[in-house]
């Protein structure tokens, strides 16, 4: 019905995630089913590079009228953040929510990946 990606693509040196002479790079994308009734709502994006990690989040409310007989249906992505680091390893955080009568119908789809630019 709607989904949040967050990415970081970076290049660790074993002690500082974003060394000198090499790249970062983050990217986000929204999306939503608009022929089932689906819109974006408020959002936000926050992004940063340094030594400790590359970081990426995105807050997103994704709502609909017409999902249930008309009754309002919210999701809620409250973040959805990964964060690469020094040690090559990559953190991932999330807290997703739903409200609306018909809220019980949705699921939660969690997909991980690691990348380097």
């Amino acid at each position: 019905m709607n989904d949040v990606t967050s990415t970081v693509a970076w290049s660790p040196d074993g002690t500082c995630a974003w060394p000198a002479g090499t790249t970062a790079s983050v990217g986000r994308s929204y999306e939503w089913l608009g022929w089932t009734g689906w819109s974006l709502g408020a959002y936000t994006w926050s992004y940063g590079y340094g030594c400790d990690k590359v970081y990426n989040g995105s807050t997103v409310h994704f709502v609909n009228g017409v999902f249930c007989a008309f009754l309002t249906t919210n999701t809620y992505y409250e973040p959805a953040r990964v964060e690469g680091l020094a040690d090559s390893r990559a953190a991932f955080f999330w807290s997703n929510r739903k409200d609306g009568t018909c809220a019980f119908m949705l699921s939660d789809n969690r997909r991980y990946g690691h990348g380097t630019p």
